[in-house]
């Protein structure tokens, strides 16, 4: 489901995977909206509020929106063959690819 709302990625331990994974799973979740969450949550912390009231105006990201986002709306998948390269040789060959899988089903 396309979203407005900015992306973070993050790679994490196999260990603190699970626990999220585990966690989204039982609160209904998906996954994503149980890190977000978390780090929701994380961030009421002291130490993170602390950090967040004492940084210099200069470090402050203020939230946007993503540009890009509206720039690719509706979104869609360019092909991956343009319809110049797809001529009456490349069909024989796929049919003849296709007649040799369906002969391997068989």
């Amino acid at each position: 489901m396309p979203t407005q709302l900015p992306r973070v990625q993050c790679l994490m331990q196999p260990e603190l995977h699970s626990s999220v994974l585990t966690l989204a799973n039982r609160t209904n979740r998906t996954k994503s909206n149980m890190a977000a969450l978390l780090i929701e949550e994380a961030l009421q912390q002291p130490k993170w509020q602390a950090l967040l009231e004492t940084a210099d105006p200069t470090e402050v990201v203020a939230p946007y929106e993503d540009t890009r986002a509206n720039s690719r709306a509706p979104y869609y998948r360019q092909p991956s063959a343009k319809a110049e390269t797809i001529t009456p040789e490349n069909i024989k060959e796929l049919q003849k690819l296709l007649g040799m899988l369906e002969a391997l089903k068989a």
